[in-house]
Parts: structure tokens; sequence; C-alpha cells
């Protein structure tokens, strides 16, 4: 598999993102969007509620994204933002 082909990690894309990239973090949306809705979902009982919450946390991260740093993965920080 060439280079080009191989999928971009979190990190990367969230870095790509700091810089500009609208591309990357819808990347990292399309790819956590569905898990975190999922988690949002156990705890509050209501599927539009939960899809409200993450959006929110999404939009959070984007306006706050020049201040991530990738000491642990994308995940655990869109699970605590």
């Amino acid at each position: 598999m060439h280079e080009d082909n191989l999928p971009q990690t979190d990190n990367l894309l969230m870095e790509q993102a700091k810089e500009g990239s609208k591309d990357a973090f819808s990347q990292l949306v399309l790819k956590h969007r569905r898990a975190a809705t999922s988690f949002a979902h156990s705890f509050l009982r209501d599927i539009g509620t939960a899809e409200d919450v993450v959006q929110d946390c999404f939009i959070k991260i984007y306006m706050n994204r020049g201040n991530y740093q990738p000491v642990h993965s994308f995940k655990t920080y869109l699970f605590t933002a």
C-alpha cells in the first residue's frame, strides 16, 4: 500500500485541523461521532439530547483546537471535552 493511501492517525488529523484543515476535522467527527453519541446516550437516555451534547463537544474542540496537545489519544480528549 502506498503511504498516501494509509489512514491518517487522529493526532495527525488534529494537527492538520490546528493548521486550518476543515476536512481533517470533519474526518475526526465522522470517525468518532457514533461512539460519542452512544456514550452520551447511555447516560442521558435521550438520543436528541445526546446528539446535541456531542455536537457541542465537537464545537468546543474545534474552537479550542489550537490548544490541543497529543498527550493522550484523541478519543480520550473527546470523551473528556
